[in-house]
């Protein structure tokens, strides 16, 4: 008896599920009949993605974002795609279906449950849910109104973003520490929200590498790098101290080596980042500056990258300074400055060598690196036209700084030279000037000490220095000028130093045996002729004998 029920009933349960197949495809065939065009094209396009995505053409989520539906639903219609035979009607998107998602409390009630979150839950205070929910029935049932149900309340708290409660329940440190800066004002995007397209967010900043080149000196690193490819877009090494040159130097490479510009360009508030050139240089191509001043963490994706830098790339050359960190374990021999062999130009080529290996193989979103990030994002978003800018000469002089004189000027007259920094510059241009001497704006390249440029009638002309013996290495050269301009002006600075002590000390000597010849008595000549005057014959042999003359005052 029960195996003739067991079959009869695996006989029923067969029978009831093809009955519910065929109920099944009844369905999806009437639900294509009833779809417009618009559906069954997204359907088919849906299909599409299914078959890429079995193959390993493309990902999940690439696909969801060409779809321009989120993750979960892609995934929810692969599932329904299989288990519904591949049939068509399986992707349609079921909008009706959804249900009646329309609010049923009165607005009466919405402005209670919202006044009463803002009063009292997003306060110090810091009340519980419950007691959100308590006070906000109290209310209600106050106005005659009804209340709103435990879960309905619960549901408006925890729909509220983390770093407004971190804010507003405990303190501004508290949602600093959630990774998200507040602004007041809310119709602006959040400064350090996370970067959805290429170039949108960039970083800028220095850092003084753990490398010592041949002339036993640590050059300092200025890099820019964008948040959400992770991509070294330029960089810029330099003996001299992080400036504003630094900088600008740093910009014109990334337009040398990809013709780009960022959108938005976060600096760590420094001097040299917030200074009105580089403001006025900003404000010329349309970048708008962000500061990060007293948000350390805002800047990890740039911190970040020094450190991986530092890690995989500096750290392995010979000079690293890695083991001056334990300063008392080195010896004379041992010193990094004694093992190095890189010229500054050697650690310019194995740098740029560094961020195109990295950019093309360092993994940033699973297997997708910085370039491959990169082309999703152009492909899905462009480029704004601002962000692109060729190497023309309008910003290659843009770019350039004025020369270092009391007034950025320059004194030049007819067929005679320029003189700047103890060398001598001439243009074919300085034939058509005045002959009376005339101050004009000149400004000088940080990576070639060959020229300067001087604005002449309206254009800038370029006026070559005079030295025959040029060095084919600009950039060493340059840096090379460079550091024997701040060591002169350094042991300069100390011996003026010296010399206004020493002037100092002399006038101080002189000023005090003046004021001793001052107060010296000075004998007038009344009290000289008041003195007794000595007789002759009444000086004899004895001493005793002498006439001692009378004070005036007795």
């Amino acid at each position: 008896n029960n195996k003739e029920s067991f079959f009869q009933f695996r006989k029923t349960a067969l029978q009831s599920s093809d009955q519910l197949f065929n109920f099944n495809i009844n369905r999806l065939d009437n639900l294509v009949r009833q779809s417009s065009k618009e559906k069954l094209k997204t359907a088919s396009e849906t299909i599409n993605f299914i078959h890429r995505i079995e193959s390993g053409e493309i990902t999940i989520k690439a696909a969801a974002e060409e779809l321009k539906i989120s993750e979960r639903t892609m995934y929810r219609r692969i599932e329904s795609f299989n288990k519904n035979e591949q049939h068509i009607a399986s992707v349609i998107p079921n909008i009706p279906g959804r249900g009646n998602r329309t609010v049923r409390l009165s607005d009466e009630v919405q402005i209670i449950i919202k006044e009463v979150i803002n009063e009292h839950y997003l306060t110090h205070t810091a009340i519980l849910t419950a007691e959100v929910f308590r006070r906000a029935k109290n209310r209600c049932i106050a106005e005659n109104e009804d209340p709103p149900s435990k879960t309905t309340i619960y549901d408006r708290v925890n729909a509220l973003p983390p770093v407004l409660q971190a804010f507003k329940r405990v303190s501004a440190k508290h949602a600093y520490q959630i990774d998200i800066l507040i602004n007041d004002d809310k119709d602006l995007d959040l400064p350090f929200s996370r970067p959805t397209r290429f170039l949108q967010y960039c970083h800028i900043d220095h850092t003084q590498i753990d490398v010592f080149t041949v002339d036993g000196k640590k050059p300092w690193l200025t890099a820019i790098r964008d948040a959400y490819t992770h991509k070294w877009l330029g960089a810029f090494l330099s003996y001299n101290n992080p400036s504003y040159l630094s900088v600008m130097m740093c910009i014109r490479s990334m337009v040398v080596q990809f013709g780009l510009l960022p959108e938005y360009i976060y600096v760590d508030g420094g001097k040299d980042l917030t200074c009105t050139s580089f403001e006025t240089f900003c404000a010329l191509y349309g970048i708008i500056i962000a500061s990060r001043e007293g948000q350390p963490r805002k800047g990890g994706i740039i911190e970040r990258g020094f450190g991986l830098l530092n890690t995989t790339f500096f750290h392995n050359l010979e000079g690293n300074n890695k083991a001056a960190k334990n300063v008392r374990q080195l010896d004379g021999k041992s010193q990094p400055q004694s093992n190095s062999i890189w010229s500054l130009d050697d650690l310019k080529s194995l740098l740029n060598t560094a961020f195109t290996s990295y950019n093309e193989n360092q993994a940033q979103v699973g297997k997708l690196t910085a370039l491959d990030l990169e082309e999703m994002s152009i492909r899905n978003f462009g480029i704004k036209p601002k962000c692109q800018q060729k190497m023309t000469d309008e910003f290659y002089y843009s770019t350039l700084p004025l020369v270092d004189t009391h007034d950025n000027k320059l004194s030049a007259k007819k067929s005679k030279y320029v003189r700047y920094n103890k060398m001598d510059y001439f243009s074919n241009e300085f034939h058509k000037i005045s002959k009376v001497s005339t101050r004009y704006d000149a400004k000088w390249d940080p990576e070639d000490y060959r020229y300067i440029y001087l604005f002449i009638k309206g254009k800038w002309e370029p006026a070559k220095t005079r030295k025959r013996h040029i060095s084919k290495i600009l950039s060493s050269t340059t840096e090379s000028v460079l550091l024997e301009r701040t060591e002169n002006q350094r042991a300069r600075s100390e011996n003026d130093h010296k010399i206004s002590k020493d002037i100092e000390e002399t006038k101080a000597k002189l000023s005090g045996n003046k004021k001793l010849v001052q107060n010296t008595p000075k004998i007038k000549p009344k009290e000289v002729e008041a003195l007794p005057e000595l007789i002759e014959d009444s000086i004899s042999d004895d001493p005793w004998n002498i006439p001692i003359p009378t004070s005036k005052r007795r």
